[in-house]
């Protein structure tokens, strides 16, 4: 007999099922009991399955605010994905993404979003890929000098409410960015190797960097300095270069991980000194590797939420497949009219059909449709691609800095 339940008092029981999910944290049970016990709240659930009285699979799940193409939405996490080791290959995984997906219809959460074990696994659950990770390592002496330092300093845990209102309203600006709250700042200092720094300009935090350091290979005097996140806006970019220009006689590298994929554009020499040439005579600049994966739970809301501004009246006969949600595997005939976007039964002037998963990569704006369609996803007459290109997809390719 199968059972789900709402884990708060069992919490416990879970920990042995995470330890051996996920053993390259090291963690004992204990510590990974208290790791789930403080990850709880009113936004956060554990959810187990238990069969014949044991657990057999658990999960976590996010409740999110995110920014979908300039709005905020509510939006499900998926994290945390654990099947006992003595009951792999029996569909547990498979069983666990479903209840995510129909505990997020439920909620009317238009959007789900998670980190990929295994890509494929959930390409095939209908979860598109989202925008990559550059991780770029520079030596400091390469980077530009050009800005000003003055305005940056070390942070303490004091500054987390201003570094979250900063958060915040950098969220309301950037398509994909997940609201945090101040906990999720504050825990940055229970690392301590942690180093955050900010910058403040107009009376507030307007920027700043999460880093620790990270120890060479060959002597304590050989350090490099880990960026996991960092935050700025234009006018200060050179100023930050700056400030890490200014370390080139106690940091070797500095390791930087973005997800704005023209950032090899500040840099003169973008090479991460590994010496490594592509074909012909094309350096290795960065390493790069893909992350977070989304997926559209409710295709009619997700389409009655697209910007018409601008594109000619049209009727596109849109086929979505969906495996896993009735409701999304249909007909869409979406139509174009003075703007506006509706959903109609006129006679369309042009088809396109589209997987769940590619749909989902294609509105988040982390795919184009003319990458579909060179790859072989889809199909669409080169006269149309233009409009339905600007219809479908997102000028601007989703962000997402909330680990989970």
């Amino acid at each position: 007999m199968k059972e789900w339940i709402e884990v708060e008092e069992e919490l416990e029981e879970l920990a042995p099922l995470f330890c051996t999910a996920y053993p390259g944290l090291g963690m004992t049970e204990e510590q990974m009991y208290q790791l789930s016990r403080a990850s709880m709240g009113e936004t956060v659930r554990h959810i187990g399955l238990r069969q014949h009285g044991a657990f057999v699979g658990a999960m976590r799940l996010h409740d999110f605010s995110m920014n979908f193409r300039g709005v905020m939405i509510e939006a499900s996490g998926l994290g945390s994905v654990a099947v006992d080791f003595c009951h792999k290959k029996e569909g547990v995984a498979l069983e666990l993404v479903k209840y995510f997906l129909k505990d997020a219809e439920e909620k009317q959460m238009p959007i789900a979003l998670l980190y990929p074990f295994n890509p494929a696994f959930y390409r095939k659950m209908g979860f598109g890929h989202g925008t990559r990770m550059n991780q770029y390592q520079i030596r400091p002496e390469l980077l530009p000098a050009e800005g000003s330092k003055a305005h940056i300093r070390l942070a303490t845990p004091e500054d987390a409410e201003a570094i979250a209102s900063y958060h915040a309203w950098r969220v309301s600006r950037h398509h994909g960015l997940i609201e945090k709250t101040m906990e999720d700042f504050l825990k940055w200092w229970r690392d301590p190797q942690c180093r955050v720094f900010v910058l403040e300009r107009f009376g507030g935090v307007r920027g700043y960097m999460w880093t620790r350091f990270k120890k060479g290979e060959t002597s304590f005097l050989v350090n490099d300095l880990f960026i996991s996140e960092f935050a700025c806006e234009d006018e200060s970019f050179l100023d930050w270069m700056a400030f890490l220009q200014s370390q080139r006689d106690q940091i070797r590298y500095v390791l930087l991980n973005t997800q704005e994929e023209e950032f090899y554009l500040a840099l003169d020499d973008p090479r991460n000194g590994s010496d490594r040439l592509l074909v012909s005579v094309y350096h290795e600049t960065n390493r790069q590797g893909s992350g977070v994966m989304y997926r559209v739970v409710d295709a009619e809301r997700v389409i009655m939420m697209l910007d018409g501004t601008g594109i000619p009246d049209f009727v596109c006969r849109l086929t979505i497949r969906d495996d896993l949600i009735a409701r999304n595997d249909r007909v869409f005939t979406v139509v174009v009219k003075g703007g506006q976007i509706s959903i109609g039964d006129e006679e369309p002037a042009v088809s396109l059909t589209l997987d769940i998963a590619d749909f989902s990569s294609l509105v988040m704006g982390a795919a184009t449709l003319r990458g579909l369609v060179r790859f072989g996803k889809a199909h669409v007459p080169e006269e149309w691609s233009g409009v339905l290109g600007q219809l479908f997809g997102y000028a601007k390719k989703p962000f997402c800095t909330t680990g989970f």
